[in-house]
């Protein structure tokens, strides 16, 4: 009997410096990947086209664009692309799941992933599909090294938490909050229209800034910057929907001081760019 083949980590010397490498597979005729695990790194499947049958762990899948698979180390699969289908895989290294343990200071999200029957995946809406698969096309052409790599921290990170382990890191903070932090937070949500500065926050808390971005990625698992944008980034929702400021002023009222920051922000959270929400909810009826 043939045993199954097993995969090691072993790029180029420019991914190997990474700890993620990948590509675009487009099938002009029908496309077969022989059946295999991995040893040390997992992987992402997004299909952009067409349909992708896999046979994952004896179970076969036909996936559609707006899937987003995570192939984990020891899941046995198997690629049938049909004539015509294009997908990305994106492959990464172990140590990438070890960074976002110790970044937001949980247990071990790869042991609570492995030890899941079911395959990790994901089903996006159109618009954040959309926005996820062009942060996956921009890792691939002609970059340095290093905004290769900051590019690719920053899908990681949000595909991880925002999609495949929300619900491992809530479990994970059942701890009770400290009521300081909880007494931040409210404070911040009775006042939806001023959103705090860092040092406003920490000053907030009468607790040293380590404390507090400690608290906030044990907690909430994310930095303290990160969830005052992302209130920012709220208060910018509401005056798109309810006023008629030009998209600047927005920027600049909600606290961003870096008009392309904004819409960077804005874009990696709703899947569209803010001219894009504010006619959305126009159409919808909800005009300022």
């Amino acid at each position: 009997m043939t045993s199954l083949p097993v995969l090691k980590w072993n790029p180029n010397e420019l991914a190997k410096r990474l700890g993620f490498a990948g590509g675009i597979t487009t099938a002009d005729r029908p496309y077969h990947f022989f059946q295999h695990c991995h040893s040390d790194y997992w992987e992402f499947v997004c299909v952009l086209e067409g349909v992708l049958k896999q046979l994952v762990n004896g179970v076969v899948r036909h996936d559609k664009p707006g899937t987003i698979m995570l192939i984990r180390a020891h899941d046995v699969h198997e690629l049938f692309g049909s004539d015509g289908c294009v997908f990305i895989n994106m492959m990464f290294h172990t140590r990438w799941l070890q960074h976002l343990d110790i970044m937001l200071e949980t247990s071990a999200l790869s042991t609570s992933l492995t030890r899941q029957n079911e395959i990790p995946l994901v089903r996006l809406s159109k618009s954040v599909f959309s926005g996820v698969v062009k942060d996956l096309r921009q890792l691939f052409p002609e970059n340095s090294a290093e905004q290769m790599k900051m590019r690719f921290a920053r899908l990681f990170v949000r595909l991880m938490t925002d999609h495949f382990c929300q619900d491992i890191i809530t479990q994970d903070k059942h701890v009770k909050m400290h009521a300081w932090l909880r007494q931040v937070l409210g404070s911040i949500d009775e006042n939806p229209d001023h959103v705090p500065t860092v040092e406003e926050l920490v000053t907030m808390s009468n607790r040293s800034a380590e404390h507090v971005s400690r608290s906030f990625r044990r907690y909430l698992g994310m930095t303290p910057s990160m969830y005052l944008n992302r209130k920012r980034l709220q208060q910018a929702c509401r005056l798109l929907t309810h006023t008629d400021l030009p998209l600047l002023d927005v920027c600049y009222s909600v606290g961003f001081e870096n008009a392309s920051y904004f819409f960077r922000w804005f874009k990696s959270i709703y899947g569209m760019t803010p001219r894009s929400y504010r006619l959305k909810h126009w159409q919808n009826g909800r005009q300022p």
